[in-house]
């Protein structure tokens, strides 16, 4: 795993950490305070690699773009386009292959198990404002979730208890957590 598959994800995503300037500037003055306790603690620090464009913090730093990333707005979303979120990456990628539709303002509601091996997956299309326009339904051979950890956790979750899962175990829901996006070093 981190041989192989953690260092294609850096690359794909094009990770990295914190840069020095970056860190100095009067927006990480925190961050620089943890690191200090830290080391004093007698802790070794060590910077993670993460997903956004550094350049574009520095653009945020110097005020020639709007404050998100550098003061820690960016977990439902990233206004000056710092965070390295999916849409400029894997989905961009899966998009240019031609094999892939993205669908806006659908939600799954429920996952069903068919007795040919594949999947029945409902869902429904909202309007902005988030009423129900139209539901439908999809069939695949083959089926992987991405919905975030709660969506994912919840939408097992719901499709078991409606018993449309005949392979789900008991573990479902267990011990997950969120994906960390709270970490800014």
């Amino acid at each position: 795993m981190d041989q192989i598959y953690y260092p294609r994800v850096l690359a794909q995503i094009k990770a990295g950490r914190i840069p020095p300037d970056v860190l100095a500037s009067d927006n990480y003055a925190v961050q620089r305070a943890v690191i200090a306790d830290t080391s004093a603690a007698g802790f070794q620090v060590s910077m993670p690699f993460t997903g956004f464009d550094w350049d574009i913090i520095r653009e945020e730093i110097q005020g020639r773009r709007v404050a998100a990333a550098s003061v820690s707005e960016y977990i439902y979303g990233c206004n000056s386009g710092a965070k390295l979120s999916t849409d400029k990456n894997y989905l961009r990628d899966a998009l240019a292959t031609g094999n892939v539709e993205i669908r806006s303002l659908t939600e799954v509601v429920m996952l069903s198990e068919q007795s040919d091996g594949g999947y029945l997956i409902t869902c429904r299309r909202i309007q902005p404002e988030g009423t129900e326009s139209e539901r439908y339904e999809l069939r695949a051979s083959h089926l992987i979730l991405a919905a975030g950890s709660l969506n994912t956790s919840k939408l097992l979750l719901k499709s078991q208890a409606a018993r449309e899962l005949h392979g789900a175990n008991d573990r479902i829901g267990q011990n997950w957590g969120t994906n960390g996006d709270e970490l800014k070093l």
